[in-house]
């Protein structure tokens, strides 16, 4: 995906100041013939960008790229800083200043640290979860991990590895790593395709360009789509964005194309979802289409999350992501009774470039390069 490749070059020049060292080298996405769309156009669907039902107000400012933004029980924001490897914390708008925890990450421009979430029972075992890219000795990467911390009396301790060997990027593209626990109690985690070329995305025996769902503890349940392996749903290239539906349960993905086609898609157990045999929504029986589509135009979509809170009515079961390349907040309303088309869509003057989530005091986060904001009343 361009636009988060971009944004991590942003964040390799914000290391570079603070004294790592970037990677120089361009990628140069290539693509097969594009077909045009069946699905919902962005052109067709989303108006000009306008305010927020809420003015946008600083929650955290001095971060550095700051994603996967969680809440804990108790109110406390945990979150992943990519490039330095840093699981951070805020309270009430106040940042700790001692990290949670610090991985050595691989340096690259879609590598790093590049995911989190809680365990549904974090009050009772403290269990915090990371995606990351291991580094070789170079410090180029090796591969992407899963890993499990618990939480004691505010740092990370028992570092225990999950799951490994999720290919990663050697030019550091495209590594997905957002984790999710679903309503099932499983961990799902979103790997993307290393290369511009789609990469074995269609084969179940590579863990590259999926959705994975796994227990807790990262073995795989008997009852996956397809029995001893971890693979949910495939072809896909960079999800860097899920979410349950808060009534349904039903997953939602987010997921960046080649030169363009930047899709919004329903995850369905066992799907395909077309990676790099199609882009768009050619109808092809074989493979699931996206229920959204950008066309030609690229965003670089990142985050998602359902507002379900009190605190903005106007907003309730709408779907939220960001749109890197824009620096926006995009909402999508979605049409009853099966929740799997589009029936409203805006743009929001929010800098939302990395991720957005709804806090337990019913606001939305959104996070930019830099900062964290609130809308909220």
């Amino acid at each position: 995906m361009r636009g988060l490749t971009r944004a991590l070059v942003v964040g390799m020049v914000l290391a570079a100041v603070a004294g790592c060292r970037p990677s120089t080298q361009a990628v140069v996405p290539t693509t097969s013939a594009t077909p045009e769309s069946k699905a919902n156009s962005s052109a067709a669907l989303a108006t000009a960008a306008r305010p927020p039902v809420v003015e946008p107000r600083s929650y955290l400012e001095g971060v550095m790229l700051p994603v996967s933004l969680t809440f804990a029980p108790d109110g406390r924001l945990f979150f992943a800083e990519v490039n330095s490897g840093r699981i951070r914390i805020a309270d009430q708008g106040a940042l700790r200043p001692e990290p949670f925890a610090t991985l050595q990450v691989a340096e690259g421009r879609e590598h790093g640290l590049l995911g989190i979430t809680l365990d549904p029972r974090f009050t009772d075992n403290g269990y915090v979860y990371a995606y990351y890219t291991v580094p070789k000795k170079n410090g180029k990467p090796d591969f992407n991990r899963v890993v499990r911390f618990t939480e004691q009396d505010g740092v990370g301790s028992d570092l225990q590895v999950l799951f490994d060997k999720i290919p990663a990027d050697s030019k550091g593209s495209h590594n997905g790593g957002r984790l999710r626990f679903g309503p099932d109690g499983k961990l799902y985690v979103s790997t993307g395709t290393p290369g511009d070329e789609g990469g074995r995305a269609q084969e179940m025996t590579v863990l590259e360009g999926k959705i994975l769902r796994l227990n807790a503890d990262g073995s795989i349940p008997a009852d996956n789509p397809s029995p001893g392996s971890p693979v949910y749903a495939r072809g896909l290239r960079n999800p860097y964005g899920m979410d349950f539906h808060p009534r349904t349960g039903q997953l939602y993905s987010v997921d960046n194309g080649p030169k363009g086609y930047d899709e919004l898609n329903v995850i369905h157990p066992g799907g395909n979802y077309g990676t790099p045999l199609v882009v768009g929504a050619p109808g092809d029986p074989r493979f699931v289409d996206p229920m959204w589509t950008s066309g030609a135009e690229r965003l670089g979509l990142s985050g998602l999350a359902f507002y379900s809170g009190q605190q903005l009515p106007e907003y309730r079961g709408d779907m939220f992501f960001c749109l890197w390349n824009a620096g926006l907040l995009r909402r999508v309303r979605l049409g009853a009774p099966e929740q799997d088309r589009i029936e409203e869509m805006e743009d929001l003057a929010a800098d939302c470039r990395l991720d957005v989530a709804e806090g337990l005091d019913g606001a939305l986060y959104v996070a930019g390069i830099n900062r964290i904001q609130r809308i909220g009343r």
